[in-house]
């Protein structure tokens, strides 16, 4: 499958224009669970914190880790 194959099949944004991204989102494993002791907050794969929001402190919900350096 050639490049203008891919982004004809890949999902498309309500403008008709592919959704396509930069560089991919680091990942971390899916299994992870938050270390305080008898939180068992599943972490989602793309959160970067050992903790779960509730014990990483996140007052705001609009107030998130930075992601991409």
């Amino acid at each position: 499958m050639n490049a203008r194959e891919r982004l004809a099949s890949s999902p498309r944004r309500e403008s008709g224009r592919p959704l396509t991204s930069g560089a991919p989102l680091q990942t971390f494993d899916r299994q992870r669970r938050c270390e305080m002791d008898g939180c068992g907050v599943r972490l989602s794969r793309y959160n970067p914190s050992a903790t779960c929001s509730v014990h990483r402190g996140w007052k705001d919900p609009s107030d998130r880790a930075t992601y991409g350096g």
